[in-house]
């Protein structure tokens, strides 16, 4: 049972791979960049095809962590190598996804024994 949420047992609770994973089951809009993929490809290669698949705007984030830490919208490829360095900031893997326009809502949950409950 998890009693509190903090950054060490937020990856226990909903790591946003499990995230990626599902989504990459269900739709192309969506992938995973390794930190290592930058080296083996080159920067300006992964970028210029991340532009050209995904299309502007788009988001990039860590795959790790919640909220909105690292997370950034890129309105044009100029913004792209600065996004992902920031991303690079939180760990090793991105995740990049076309911008879905909206409010973007988290709730938290704790199951303590009687059942999952929303905490204010």
């Amino acid at each position: 049972t998890v009693t509190s949420f903090n950054a060490s047992n937020r990856d226990v609770v909903y790591p946003l791979s499990w995230t990626e994973e599902i989504f990459s089951r269900l739709a192309s809009s969506i992938t995973a960049l390794p930190h290592a993929t930058f080296r083996d490809l080159g920067a300006t290669a992964v970028l210029d095809r991340i532009a050209a698949r995904f299309g502007l705007p788009l988001v990039v984030k860590p795959a790790r962590g919640g909220s909105a830490l690292g997370m950034c919208v890129v309105q044009d490829v100029a913004g792209l190598p600065a996004a992902m360095v920031g991303c690079f900031s939180y760990g090793d893997t991105a995740l990049v996804e076309q911008f879905v326009s909206g409010t973007e809502v988290a709730v938290g949950v704790v199951d303590s024994g009687s059942g999952p409950e929303a905490l204010p």
